[in-house]
């Protein structure tokens, strides 16, 4: 397994086959993913998560984005949000409580569909 590793995933960050038990990462518990709908209406169409200071002023980590048939996992830092833009959002309720709003707080999806 390590020579595998070797030879395909070079990274200069030295392996551990230790990590940090589960316990010591109590803060992820509070964490939720939310999807998100960007209406037409919404103060994020034509914004970026980068230009909203999404990460750094609210604590919202953009997952992926769901656009018509693609899901865009790629420097999402910079996507421009378009309506209809289904968003996965990771961050804690607090959070996610104040950016609602900021896409339609009355298009909150909270059911499954057919994208997960």
């Amino acid at each position: 397994m390590d020579q595998a590793r070797e030879e395909t995933m070079h990274s200069d960050r030295e392996y551990s086959s230790s990590p940090l038990p589960l316990e010591a990462h109590a803060g992820l518990k509070d964490l939720k993913v939310e999807k998100l709908i960007v209406t037409a209406k919404s103060r994020v169409v034509g914004q970026s998560p980068r230009n909203l200071d999404l990460a750094e002023s609210i604590g919202i980590s953009i997952l992926a984005v769901r656009r018509k048939d693609s899901l865009l996992v790629h420097r999402l830092a910079d996507i421009i949000f378009e309506p209809k833009d289904l968003v996965y959002c990771l961050g804690s309720k607090q959070d996610m409580l104040v950016v609602t709003p900021w896409f339609d707080g009355d298009e909150v999806v909270q059911k499954p569909d057919a994208h997960g």
